[in-house]
């Protein structure tokens, strides 16, 4: 059909190496991480009560397809006890 434009391949892994492999700069999909822990972390610390581990040190959190955001180490600084990031491109994780 003309004029509809190519999406790229998201779902293939090589996308991601390839486009990641061009630039190793940090990448922010949605917000900041600061503005985005701000909107997370009440959420988190209800869940602390709720599940009675008292303390965000007993947390752990989960970051997948982390690409190059820098969300988990944002996150980690926060004073979350395990942070733990994945993503399909070992570019991405070695950036």
């Amino acid at each position: 059909m003309a004029g509809v434009p190519t999406l790229p391949n998201y779902g293939c892994t090589s996308y991601w190496e390839e486009r990641y492999a061009a630039s190793s700069d940090v990448h922010e999909w949605y917000l900041s991480p600061d503005t985005l822990w701000i909107k997370l972390r009440p959420l988190v610390e209800e869940l602390v009560v709720a599940s009675r581990l008292h303390s965000l040190k007993n947390v752990i959190v989960y970051v997948p397809g982390c690409g190059t955001s820098a969300l988990g180490s944002y996150v980690a600084s926060q004073g979350v006890g395990s942070v733990r990031c994945s993503d399909v491109s070992p570019v991405a994780i070695s950036a």
